[in-house]
């Protein structure tokens, strides 16, 4: 019985997350499309995003090279307040939003920290996100000056389901 719900669980979620792709890519306003002028521009702009993403090990296996996986991510930006987060193995929280700057079509977003990981301690974190071509960037800075980088792919626009 319990298998029955996990499956049906497990298929609803893949439901949900191909109707939002198909969403995604029929949507005329996806991130990567140059920002409009007047009042569409970026600086009015609050949106959500979903990203297909390789996502590196923050350090090298003793065996061999850092390992990587492929993942899905949301997040969101909203420039009048100067926010924005994504959810991921990494990330940066809705509760615990980084800063948002926009440069052109790169959006970055940055979040102090100081927190002792992955043998050093870890001054920021950061993902841009560029809306000319989509694609998405996350790292951390150590405290050293070494930044790693962790994350990286495309992303499109989340629309939620109308349902």
């Amino acid at each position: 019985m319990n298998n029955k719900i996990l499956l049906g669980v497990v298929g609803a979620v893949a439901v949900v997350l191909v109707v939002t792709l198909v969403y995604v890519l029929v949507d005329d306003d996806a991130p990567a499309a140059a920002p409009a002028a007047g009042a569409n521009s970026l600086d009015t702009k609050v949106f959500d995003f979903i990203c297909e993403v390789t996502v590196l090990q923050p350090i090298a296996d003793i065996a061999g090279p850092r390992k990587s996986s492929t993942q899905y991510i949301v997040g969101g930006v909203d420039v009048p307040r100067g926010s924005g987060w994504y959810a991921g193995q990494y990330a940066m929280s809705e509760t615990r939003k980084g800063t948002v700057s926009v440069k052109g079509t790169l959006i970055e977003v940055k979040r102090p920290a100081l927190f002792q990981r992955y043998g050093g301690t870890v001054a920021s974190e950061e993902y841009t996100l560029d809306r000319a071509s989509g694609e998405f960037r996350q790292s951390l800075l150590f405290q050293d000056g070494q930044k790693v980088s962790l994350i990286k792919g495309q992303c499109g626009r989340f629309i939620r389901p109308p349902f």
